[in-house]
């Protein structure tokens, strides 16, 4: 096969910082060649033709696209690419429907329960039953009963402002964010200090198994522990000035 050796011109920058970051973010083993600057030809014609272009080295003054590319951001113009490329999918007016009624519902209703009070009932649980120290039985207890508020209480929600709705809407948050906390504490099985988290049930202090961050997801309705380690961002230093190097160099300036 014809071969063609070639060193990347570098812009000290993103994909182009160096001739291994070129490598690493190159998708392809292959490319082709012309001769002459035509980059920033190509690169009008790819937006014009809706065609992302994944990586270049053309300095942007010399690139243009057009004017409705600020639509899709102008932060990062190969991203532009990518999401004015994007065709979006047909909206199904059940789903707005359903979503609209679920919003507005309580203030289709003319008395029943304020958020102020489920506020007040959700931090009540909380204090109960996911303290300063916790144990299986009792976190098992407060999910039970943010089920039945959830059941019970939220169907009854009402009022009359748009407002007071917002704030609804907030509590509601809370609620799940508070079902997330009672999860992730039952996930820990040990107590630390550090953290200052205490089990009752799990007083063992630290230990290696657990020194690590605990995430939380939902799949099919359901928790699922995850875990990322202390150092997933690496070397701090290193990886602060990596992607920072504007704002260094230029507080030097």
């Amino acid at each position: 096969w014809p071969t063609t050796w070639f060193v990347p011109r570098l812009t000290g920058e993103g994909a182009f910082a160096s001739v291994y970051d070129v490598m690493a973010n190159w998708g392809a083993n292959h490319g082709v060649t012309v001769y002459g600057h035509v980059g920033a030809d190509l690169i009008t014609l790819a937006s014009m033709l809706r065609i992302p272009v994944a990586m270049h080295n053309v300095p942007q003054e010399k690139v243009y696209r057009p004017h409705a590319w600020a639509a899709f951001g102008t932060q990062d113009t190969q991203a532009a690419d990518y999401a004015a490329s994007v065709e979006l999918q047909d909206i199904d007016m059940r789903d707005v429907d359903a979503e609209r009624e679920r919003l507005y519902a309580p203030m289709y209703r003319s008395e029943g329960v304020t958020w102020k009070e489920l506020n007040q009932a959700i931090a009540k649980a909380m204090q109960n039953y996911c303290g300063g120290v916790k144990c299986r039985d009792l976190m098992l207890e407060g999910l039970d009963l943010l089920k039945t508020y959830r059941e019970e209480i939220v169907p009854q929600l009402y009022c009359f402002n748009p407002h007071d709705l917002m704030r609804t809407h907030e509590v509601l948050d809370i609620l799940d964010v508070s079902e997330m906390v009672l999860h992730a504490c039952l996930m820990r099985e040990s107590s630390s200090k550090p953290l200052c988290f205490e089990r009752s049930d799990f007083p063992e202090l630290d230990p290696e198994r657990d020194r690590h961050f605990i995430t939380i997801r939902q799949e099919d309705g359901k928790p699922v522990r995850g875990v990322v380690e202390h150092d997933y961002f690496g070397d701090l230093k290193a990886e602060y000035e990596k992607r920072n190097r504007d704002y260094i160099e230029g507080g030097k300036k």
